[in-house]
C-alpha cells in the first residue's frame, strides 16, 4: 500500500501540469474581457443566458431551455459560483473552459499516441504552450494556417463547440484513469472495464445534444473492437459483454439526467428531442440544408484525417502486443472516430425539419398561447428571414459601397486596419459565409465581424448610433402596464416618426432603425416594402 506522501509524489506532476494548464486557459478568459459580443445568434448572452437562470434557482430542462447541453452550463455555472455571477465575468468563465478543454483534448491524443504519462505530460505541456503562443499573436510560421485551425479552440465563439466536445475529451480521460487505478488494484470492481467504459460513455451523453451521442457511439464502437481481440471467436462471451455494455451505460445516462436535470429526466428527454426542430424555426434552414446520409456531408481535410487516424488505431487494437497498449488504441479510436461522427450528428441536428414538429410550433412549450398564435400567423406570411437571400443583398450593399475611396473607412467598429481587410474580402467572396470566413481569425471573433459586415451594408458610421438611447420604442405592452410609462425620464412613444423629432440623437437613431427594417423586409421569404416600420400595428395584451 502507498503512503499519502508517496501518492502525493506521484500526483503533483499531473497537478503541475493541470495548474500551468489553468494558468494558461486563465490568461485567454481574461483576453475575452475585451471583446464582448451582443450578436444574437450564437452569441455570448445566448451561452450566458442558461447559466443565469440555473444561478437564479430554476431548475434545468423544466423552467429553461438548455441549448448547448448540460456541459457548457455546468462548467460556467460552476466557475460563477466562485466568481460571482455577472455578464462579463461569464465572458472569462466561458473562454477560460473553452481553452482548458481544448488543453485536455491535446493531453488525451498525447496519452493515446504516446502511451507513458511522462512522455505525454511533457508533450501535452509542449503543445499547448506552442499553441498558446500562436493564439496570443506570436509572430510564428505558418501562422495563420495554424489559427485558422485554433478557430473553436482561442475563443467561445460559435456556440461553444469546444465545450460541446469536452463530451468525448471527458470520457476517454475518466476512463483511462480509472483503468489505471483499477489496474492497480483490481477490487475496485466499479473501476472495472466492463462497469466503467459503458457508465462514461452513457454519463456524458447528455454532456452535449450532438457530441453526447458521437462519443457514446464511438466509445461504443472501440470497446466492441477491444472486446474482439479479447475474445477472438467465442462470441457468446462477446454477445454476453454487449449486452452488459448497453445495460450499463444505459443506467449512467440516467443517473447523468437524473442529476442535470434536478429529477426531472421527462423534461430533459423533450428539450433534446426537440432541439432540431427549435433551430429550424430560428435560423429559417431550409429542406435542402438537411443532411439525410453521409453522401450530404462536407469532408475537410481535418474529417479525412480523423477517420484515416481512426482506421490505424483500430488496427492497433489487434496488432498491440499488451492489453495495455490495445486499452490505448481503443482510445485513440474513439477520439478521432468520435470528432467525425461529432461533424455528422451535428449535421443531422442542426438541419431544417428534423425534429419533431418544426417551424414555430416548435415553441408551443416555451412561449405564452397568444405569443405562439403570433408566431405561426407570421410564418405563414412568410415574414421570417430567408437567410440565403439576405446574404446575397448584404453582399451587394457592401460590393456597391466598394465604387469609393476608403469605402469601409468610417464604419462604426472599425481599427486597426479592419477597413482595408474588410474591403479586400468584399472584393473576393462570393457570398457571405465565405466573407465571414476571410475575415474571422483568432483576434477578431466571428461575432463582431458579423457585426462589422452589417454596419458597413447599412452606412452605420460612429455617429450614426448614440452611445446612450435618445428614446424608447414603445412596440407592445399589457395596457394595465402602460401607466408605468408615465415614470420614464427618456421620450418614449410608439411612433418611430415621433421619435425622430426629439432631437439630432433621435432622428439619427430612428433614421438607423428604418434603414434596418427595411433591409430585414426585403430579406424576408415574403419581402414586403419599405417603410413598414413607421406603419407596424403594436401590440397591446389584455391579460
Amino acid at each position: 500500500m502507498q503512503t499519502a506522501k508517496q501518492k502525493l509524489k506521484r500526483a503533483a506532476p499531473w497537478l503541475f501540469l493541470l495548474l500551468v494548464l489553468a494558468g494558461l486557459a486563465a490568461v485567454r478568459g481574461l483576453a475575452a474581457n475585451y471583446e464582448i459580443g451582443y450578436e444574437i445568434m450564437n452569441g455570448d448572452f445566448q451561452n450566458y443566458n442558461p447559466v443565469r437562470h440555473l444561478l437564479a434557482g430554476q431548475v434545468p430542462y423544466r423552467d429553461f431551455t438548455v441549448y448547448l447541453g448540460a456541459g457548457e452550463l455546468y462548467s460556467v455555472g460552476g466557475l460563477l459560483l466562485v466568481l460571482g455571477n455577472s455578464f462579463g465575468r461569464s465572458m472569462f468563465a466561458t473562454n477560460f473552459c473553452t481553452w482548458f478543454y481544448f488543453e485536455l483534448l491535446v493531453l488525451a491524443v498525447c496519452l493515446v499516441v504516446i502511451g507513458t504519462a511522462r512522455a505525454a505530460r511533457a508533450a501535452a505541456l509542449a503543445l499547448c504552450s506552442v499553441f498558446f503562443a500562436y493564439v496570443q499573436g506570436a509572430n510564428l510560421p505558418f501562422a495563420g494556417q495554424v489559427n485558422t485551425l485554433l478557430s473553436y479552440a482561442a475563443a467561445n465563439g460559435n456556440s461553444a463547440r469546444m465545450m460541446r466536445s469536452a463530451a468525448l475529451t471527458l470520457a476517454v480521460l475518466v476512463i483511462l484513469l480509472g483503468l489505471h487505478f483499477w489496474q492497480q488494484d483490481t477490487s475496485r470492481r466499479l473501476l472495472a472495464p466492463a462497469v466503467l467504459v459503458p457508465f462514461a460513455a452513457g454519463f456524458f451523453v447528455p454532456w452535449s445534444n450532438d457530441m453526447g451521442g458521437a462519443a457514446y457511439i464511438s466509445i461504443a464502437l472501440g470497446y466492441g473492437l477491444y472486446l474482439i481481440r479479447l475474445y477472438r471467436s467465442s462470441i457468446g462471451k462477446i454477445v454476453v459483454q454487449t449486452l452488459r455494455y448497453i445495460v450499463t451505460s444505459v443506467v449512467g445516462l440516467g443517473v447523468s439526467v437524473l442529476l442535470i436535470s434536478w429529477g426531472h429526466p421527462l423534461a430533459w428527454l423533450r428539450q433534446t428531442r426537440g432541439t432540431s426542430a427549435y433551430q429550424t424555426w430560428y435560423y429559417g434552414n431550409t429542406l435542402s440544408d438537411r443532411v439525410c446520409s453521409v453522401a450530404d456531408l462536407h469532408w475537410p481535410g481535418a474529417a479525412v484525417f480523423c477517420l484515416a487516424a481512426a482506421l490505424a488505431f483500430a488496427i492497433g487494437i489487434f496488432v498491440c502486443r499488451s492489453k495495455r497498449s490495445a486499452v490505448l488504441a481503443a482510445g485513440g479510436f474513439a477520439l478521432t472516430l468520435g470528432m467525425v461522427l461529432w461533424n455528422l450528428l451535428y449535421g443531422m441536428v442542426s438541419a431544417s425539419n428534423n425534429g419533431p414538429t418544426g417551424g414555430a410550433a416548435a415553441l408551443a412549450p416555451y412561449v405564452p398561447e397568444k405569443a405562439l398564435k403570433l408566431y405561426k400567423q407570421a410564418e405563414y406570411d412568410g415574414k421570417y428571414t430567408d437567410f440565403a437571400v439576405m446574404g446575397h443583398c448584404e453582399l451587394a450593399l457592401l460590393r456597391a459601397a466598394c465604387a469609393g475611396q476608403a469605402p469601409f473607412a468610417a464604419v462604426r467598429g472599425v481599427s486597426e486596419g479592419l477597413e482595408h481587410r474588410l474591403e479586400n474580402a468584399v472584393r473576393s467572396c462570393t457570398g457571405l459565409p465565405q466573407l465571414l470566413d476571410a475575415l474571422t481569425t483568432v483576434r477578431y471573433p466571428r461575432a463582431r465581424m458579423r457585426r462589422l459586415a452589417m454596419d458597413a451594408a447599412l452606412g452605420y458610421t460612429a455617429d450614426t448610433v448614440p452611445a446612450l438611447p435618445p428614446a424608447l420604442h414603445l412596440l407592445g405592452a399589457r395596457k394595465d402596464a402602460l401607466p408605468l410609462l408615465g415614470q420614464v425620464s427618456l421620450p418614449v412613444s410608439h411612433s418611430l416618426a415621433k421619435l425622430a423629432q426629439t432631437g439630432p440623437d433621435g432622428a439619427r437613431m430612428a433614421a438607423a432603425q428604418a434603414a434596418a427594417s427595411d433591409f430585414g423586409a426585403l430579406c424576408r421569404a415574403n419581402p414586403a416594402p419599405m417603410g413598414g416600420i413607421y406603419r407596424q400595428k403594436n401590440i397591446f395584451l389584455t391579460n
